[in-house]
């Protein structure tokens, strides 16, 4: 143990977590807290109904570093820095996780990882063999327009009414077309499957089996799948034409349908239809207040994204036929969302605000209710994607987040291979397989993240002279799961380490149990 004074050795522990790894930025408020903070007490209230009316007793609020480490995991889609834990455990003044979440919401970081969780949400096609090429332009476009506080509504409109050819290349490619037409390409520019997808992503309601027959429990009909599928067609002439509209052959009849909406309010054709105009239409009604299902939708899944499962599942299936868990609170939010002027950041933090989003993964009750997860009473403990995996790897070595890739090299970006083998659809459902367990035991990144004696994190405790080998391997233990060992955890490592002859091989051991167990390879 050094004999350096108290002051500095708390100056130089600061050095070590800024130095490590990157720091705190700086601190804005949410432009919509006020409303978020009253709507927030709304979503406690109702959600409480439900425990009350079923006899359950929720799992208790969860602890400062817990809470750290999942609304990091979910906002910026990484584990916070060592510099974060400290601070943010060491902050004793009041409201300090709004502070915090409005933090994460106002970084950059926040718009690459919701670009993600948008695209997936929208296009999941993209994580196929056949359209992974798109991601990058996709993403990228996404993340630019949040970071420009761009609406939802807005996003949806701008992918539907994008201007391409009868390829789906965009017509200027020098612009946001060439990033905003991966929802069209991905549906081929074709008029049924267009349909289908935009259906799904932007109201949640799967109209699929409708393309071929009438399902007789489906709301649905063959024929309002077409008229749905004719707002994609190209008219045959772009000239006026009095009284026109888009039109489609449905497959297999001699029937021909016009382009109808799901309500029954007539469209309002132009006098001169131009290639785009039926998707222009399409998207003006699918955005307004008119339409019951987009915000609903956007509600559904943002809340089914941070808390496991939505209020109504499965997410495509906002029909009707499937009663919400909660469907006051779903209009109530999906009205507020609409008020907001569709403002993901003011929803999003609405969401993790909330008593529900912060309860321990650990009930509180024997009831075999709390196992109903639409009771939302305890948090459900979930399985990293592979891009958070992959972040929070290089955040706990220290070493530098590389988020920069070309358009012709992020195909081969080791980010976007690594997150293509630990590809996850639902996290909530998601466990590893056997071979992604052995790939991260035994993978270039886990090797490059514990190498002894070159690792940043490793060199750095290490060479430390004012630290204690109990206070190595708490700070592994901050870089990892957010917070200190308990006695039973740090005294036997810390026996371990210093026992060792090759003390750098030791703590890269150590490093490496901690990176490979389930408490760092879960969001709980």
């Amino acid at each position: 143990m050094s004999d350096l004074s108290q002051r500095d050795r708390a100056c130089l522990l600061g050095v070590l977590s800024s130095c490590l790894l990157l720091g705190l930025p700086t601190l804005s408020a949410a432009e919509h807290a006020p409303k978020a903070d009253s709507l927030k007490v709304e979503i406690d209230n109702r959600i409480e109904a439900g425990w009350k009316g079923q006899g359950v007793t929720p799992a208790v609020i969860t602890s400062d570093s817990e809470f750290l480490r999942r609304v990091s995991l979910d906002l910026v889609g990484r584990i916070p820095t060592i510099a974060e834990v400290r601070g943010f455990l060491a902050d004793d003044k009041p409201q300090k996780r709004e502070r915090l979440v409005d933090r994460l919401l106002s970084s950059p970081e926040f718009a690459h990882h919701a670009a993600t969780i948008l695209r997936r949400m929208w296009i999941p096609q993209t994580d196929t063999q056949e359209f992974k090429r798109l991601i990058f332009d996709y993403e990228s476009w996404l993340a630019r327009r949040l970071r420009e506080r761009a609406p939802f509504d807005e996003l949806v409109r701008q992918q539907l009414c994008v201007p391409v050819n009868g390829m789906a290349v965009p017509i200027n490619p020098d612009g946001d077309e060439i990033g905003s037409s991966a929802f069209i390409a991905v549906s081929d520019m074709k008029p049924e499957i267009l349909a289908a997808n935009t259906a799904r992503a932007f109201q949640g309601i799967n109209i699929d089996c409708a393309q071929c027959h009438d399902h007789p429990f489906a709301r649905w009909t063959r024929e309002q799948f077409w008229q749905t599928a004719a707002f994609f067609t190209r008219p045959s002439t772009d000239v006026a034409q009095p009284n026109a509209a888009l039109t489609i052959a449905v497959d297999d009849t001699e029937m021909t349908v016009e382009a109808t909406l799901f309500t029954s309010k007539p469209v309002k054709w132009p006098n001169k239809i131009r290639v785009g105009t039926g998707r222009e239409l399409l998207a003006d009604w699918i955005i307004s207040s008119e339409n019951p299902y987009f915000a609903r939708n956007a509600v559904n899944r943002m809340w089914a994204n941070f808390l496991g499962t939505g209020f109504i599942e499965p997410l495509d299936d906002l029909s009707g036929a499937i009663p919400a868990s909660h469907p006051q609170l779903l209009d109530r939010l999906a009205e507020a969302f609409v008020q907001s002027d569709f403002d993901l950041r003011f929803l999003v933090r609405t969401i993790v605000l909330s008593r529900s989003y912060q309860l321990s993964t650990v009930s509180s009750s024997d009831s075999s209710l709390v196992d109903d997860p639409q009771l939302f009473a305890q948090m459900p403990t979930r399985s990293l994607t592979g891009e958070q995996l992959y972040n929070s790897l290089r955040t706990a070595a220290g070493l530098k987040q590389d988020v920069t890739a070309t358009h012709l090299g992020y195909r081969k970006h080791p980010r976007q291979k690594f997150a293509a083998r630990f590809l996850v659809q639902r996290p909530s459902e998601g466990q590893r397989a056997l071979v992604q367990t052995l790939l991260l035991m035994n993978g270039s990144l886990t090797g490059e993240a514990t190498a002894a004696g070159q690792t940043p994190l490793l060199v750095a405790i290490e060479s430390a002279p004012f630290l204690s080998d109990k206070e190595r391997v708490e700070t592994l233990f901050l870089a990892t799961y957010s917070r200190r060992p308990s006695e039973g955890e740090g005294r036997p490592l810390a026996d371990h380490l210093k026992q060792s002859e090759d003390r750098s091989a030791a703590l890269a051991d150590i490093f490496w149990a901690l990176l490979n167990s389930s408490e760092f390879n879960t969001n709980h």
